[in-house]
């Protein structure tokens, strides 16, 4: 069984996603901040995939990476370049960013010198606007074959 985990700081998001990858048979992991999702990523050794919003409290973060998060708009990124693809062994994990604040990641890119991390997001699936339940379990299911 696919495993998934969820970051995602909006409770009732949180709660509706969760249930839409249950009920499509995916095994899930609720995090509802940064400190809970690298609690997970010590603990859980075979994550597939990580759904993740970008604009999350900063608490789990370093004061540097906090400088570096936009206020929160991006902190879910800062999350993922330092705390999971840092990680040899996370590097095949696949992720998707579902985030109004997509632009701020970009832009915040497009000053950035690290090529680690364009890397990262040039391999990073973003949604910025609103899909379908149904069109994000499609897109899930083909990702994760």
């Amino acid at each position: 069984m696919k495993k998934i985990l969820i970051l995602e700081d909006n409770l009732e998001l949180l709660k509706e996603t969760n249930a839409m990858f249950k009920n499509n048979g995916y095994h899930t992991i609720k995090c509802s901040s940064i400190v809970q999702a690298k609690e997970s990523m010590r603990t859980q050794n075979d994550i597939n995939l990580i759904l993740t919003d970008l604009n999350l409290a900063t608490d789990g973060l370093t004061d540097e990476q906090i400088e570096c998060s936009l206020g929160t708009r991006i902190a879910g990124w800062i999350w993922l370049v330092n705390y999971v693809y840092n990680d040899e062994k996370n590097k095949k994990i696949k992720c998707i960013i579902h985030s109004a604040f997509i632009p701020d990641l970009k832009e915040y890119l497009d000053e950035c010198e690290n090529e680690e991390e364009l890397t990262i997001f040039k391999e990073t699936i973003c949604f910025e606007k609103s899909i379908e339940n149904e069109d994000l379990i499609s897109y899930i299911k083909e990702v994760l074959k």
